[in-house]
């Protein structure tokens, strides 16, 4: 096995943004996209939905992007999905996010309680033993 040949040095960011909150209020109150994969999703969450575009092989494809985190005033997960060549975001990303938050909620809670999940009821698409 070769030995890695460059030389690496950390560079710490100083990762403080210092905008007046008129401005983070305006952006997240901007993202209330409507998915229709979070129909029924029990907490009010901020979230953007779009489409990225790439060539590939000389033709643009589009990719489908999604971001958003939950719950808005007090947030516990941020997720970002981008699915290449997915088209839209909504049709594409947004349920891909939609499982990691439920997931997220099951295990942990967005509100800190657990909505864990009992064994009859994780999988509806199960077939019944006789």
């Amino acid at each position: 096995m070769g030995e890695n040949q460059y030389k690496y040095k950390l560079l710490a960011l100083d990762n403080e943004v210092n905008f007046p909150d008129a401005y983070w209020n305006e952006v997240i109150r901007g993202m209330s996209t409507d998915v229709s994969a979070f129909n029924g999703f029990p907490y009010d969450f901020a979230r953007k939905t779009g489409t990225s575009q790439q060539s590939v092989g000389g033709k643009l494809k589009d990719n489908g992007v999604f971001i958003a985190f939950a719950p808005r005033q007090n947030p516990k997960l941020a997720v970002a999905v981008v699915i290449p060549e997915g088209g839209f975001g909504a049709f594409s990303a947004g349920p891909v996010a939609r499982k990691i938050f439920d997931a997220y909620d099951e295990v942990y809670g967005l509100d800190g309680v657990p909505k864990k999940k009992d064994a009859a009821t994780t999988d509806s698409n199960a077939v019944k033993q006789p």
